[in-house]
């Protein structure tokens, strides 16, 4: 750009941007597009509160987190038509060839004050849901992280294509034929991802082991990665390694030895058991026994009737829970703190994928709202409400852990090829619009990952792909001590951060190649 093109630009764009004031319509079309996106926010936010069930919150979330799109995707169509087709139409591009503005500057002064616009639109948005998201405690729940904040990618991408794909569009035809487009454009976007996950059908069924009757191939590695977790936090106390012996399951039930569930899951009478065999048990035990009953006015404000609460799907079960576990990580727990840290960011409710596992009544047998959790407490000899909590916590995650390792390590013959499913994904994002394009609509969670992306692979509307491997497989030559267990991660293999940056790359070419359109236009 030479120096006088330069100046023309840079002089045009002041003499635009001191006009503003006189474009009231440019600032009702931002405040009305704003409340609409607040509103579906805090919508999105309220929803979390009040739904019960997964699948339905995820239904509900999508909805509002798609009227968002559309809402930025049409300002984004409505100003660029305002800006490159409308003030044609009306004489005022002739106007600034008539003071000497060359085509350049004209175009790009109303380039930079579209992107202005854009700017504007979306650093409100990212404000709205950066308090709305604090405001419900979102940064921890993987619905709320994946429609406010990871849906913001998503947000800005729909705003790119909408300029590139609408600028294009107005250097020819006419507003009404623009607008047209440009909305149908924008109604496509939102439809592609959803046409794109039809794809994650394939993604669990095929390598469903029925012998084993182990989960679908993709809950697997979010099982194995979870299981992985677990062993890795035990290293050092090494509770699972004869976990499935102490707990050992009989006709009656599980239960150390003679396999009472009830005594087992409210009683924990240490003095029945052979302390010589189950002595890491019995340790594990007394510590807590211990910390229960002696700090039981620090957990007064955890109730019984939170734990037939628990008893549940509802999403805000999870509530009591993270509250004890987050009292109980501030004391000293020795060596046992990384299990039960561990054992919190992998089955607390706000993952959403192993919510059934924190359900008492899933394996004890008991949760119905009519159960007197007091009474059975007493008779079984619990301190308070939190112990009794805590040990349905604490037995269901061993259990799980333990039980998957040793059915991995004897009745696994053959791998999964669960390793597979991510990479064919990512195969497909080189080449396959659709897939790119369910990609970014759920973007990147950087704080759940595998989490997000396995929940968002059984919602109703848009279905995920999985873009998840495991940088390794367990090894089950290490069944005795748990090792080949330790430290394995899932590892993303679609960089869905490069998909923005090539579809923004994209739509960049298209804007610069408006400009030679709209240039032999403005000449006519």
């Amino acid at each position: 750009m030479n120096k006088v093109n330069k100046n023309q630009t840079l002089e045009l764009t002041k003499t635009r941007f001191e006009e503003l004031r006189f474009k009231k319509k440019y600032f009702i079309l931002y405040g009305i597009i704003g409340g609409l996106i607040l509103l579906f926010s805090v919508g999105i936010g309220v929803i979390s509160l009040v739904n019960d069930f997964m699948a339905q919150l995820q239904m509900y979330d999508q909805i509002l987190m798609i009227a968002s799109a559309l809402s930025i995707g049409i300002y984004t169509v409505v100003i660029s038509v305002w800006l490159f087709r409308g003030e044609k139409d009306n004489n005022i591009i002739k106007n600034e060839q008539h003071y000497g503005y060359k085509s350049r500057a004209i175009f790009l002064s109303r380039l930079i004050e579209l992107i202005t616009w854009i700017a504007l639109i979306l650093l409100t948005v990212i404000i709205f849901n950066l308090i709305i998201t604090a405001s419900f405690n979102g940064f921890n729940g993987v619905m709320l992280y994946q429609y406010l904040i990871s849906a913001l990618g998503w947000y800005a991408i729909t705003a790119v294509m909408g300029a590139g794909l609408t600028v294009l569009f107005a250097t020819f035809a006419n507003v009404l034929w623009t607008s047209l487009v440009g909305t149908l454009l924008i109604v496509l976007t939102l439809i592609l991802p959803m046409a794109g996950g039809f794809g994650s059908f394939d993604a669990g069924k095929n390598a469903y082991d029925k012998k084993s009757n182990l989960p679908d191939s993709y809950n697997s590695i979010l099982l194995v990665n979870r299981i992985s977790n677990i062993a890795t936090a035990d290293k050092e106390t090494k509770i699972l390694e004869q976990w499935e012996d102490f707990a050992g399951k009989t006709n009656q039930g599980w239960g150390p030895d003679n396999g009472n569930w009830t005594n087992y899951t409210f009683g924990w009478n240490e003095k029945d058991w052979d302390q010589t065999k189950f002595e890491k048990e019995y340790k594990l035990y007394s510590e807590f026994d211990n910390l229960f009953k002696n700090n039981k006015n620090d957990f007064a404000d955890i109730h019984y009737s939170d734990i037939s609460g628990f008893a549940g799907y509802k999403s805000y079960a999870n509530e009591p829970l993270n509250k004890l576990l987050t009292k109980l990580l501030k004391y000293d727990l020795k060596d046992y703190k990384p299990l039960v840290q561990a054992l919190k960011d992998n089955y607390t409710p706000d993952d959403y994928s192993g919510i059934e596992l924190l359900i008492p009544s899933y394996k004890s047998g008991y949760g119905d709202d009519d159960t007197n959790w007091e009474q059975k407490a007493e008779d079984s000899g619990a301190n308070s409400a939190a112990q009794v909590m805590f040990y349905q916590f604490l037995v269901t995650g061993l259990n799980e852990s333990a039980s998957y390792i040793n059915r991995w390590n004897y009745e696994i013959k053959d791998p999964f090829d669960f390793q597979n499913i991510a990479k064919k994904i990512a195969k497909k994002a080189i080449y396959n619009p659709l897939t790119q394009f369910n990609l970014m609509f759920f973007g990147v969670d950087c704080k759940h990952g595998i989490k997000t992306n396995y929940a968002n692979q059984n919602s109703y509307i848009y279905m995920s792909l999985a873009m998840y491997k495991l940088d390794k497989t367990p090894n089950p030559t290490d069944k005795d001590h748990y090792t080949g267990w330790y430290d394995i991660q899932p590892k993303r293999v679609v960089k869905v951060e490069g998909l923005y940056v090539g579809y923004f790359v994209l739509n960049a070419l298209l804007i610069f190649a408006s400009y030679w359109i709209f240039r032999k236009q403005i000449k006519k």
